[in-house]
């Protein structure tokens, strides 16, 4: 479940949420995708994702984000990709 996108000239980043399996403790996990374009016909492709992995006995640890596939605040996220190129995702 996307919640937040930017795109720029050469990229685009998407970060939200994936479901994981229903017997894990984390219902669904944080997760970056850097895509690409096709040069010729301009469909995005993903080069290279990244799921962030809480540190052991540290609060983000102890959430299961059970209810991330419905809207609250809780789960709001941004993305800004500058002039140069350097992307931001909070």
């Amino acid at each position: 479940m996307p919640h937040a996108v930017d795109i720029s000239n050469n990229f685009g980043i998407i970060a939200g949420f994936i479901q994981n399996d229903s017997h894990e403790r984390v219902k669904y996990s944080p997760i970056i995708y850097l895509l690409n374009f096709n040069s010729s016909n301009r469909h995005p492709i993903v080069v290279d994702q990244y799921m962030p992995i809480a540190s052991s006995g540290t609060w983000q640890d102890l959430l299961s984000n059970s209810d991330a596939n419905i809207y609250s605040a809780k789960y709001d996220m941004s993305i800004s990709i500058n002039s140069l190129g350097d992307v931001l995702v909070g």
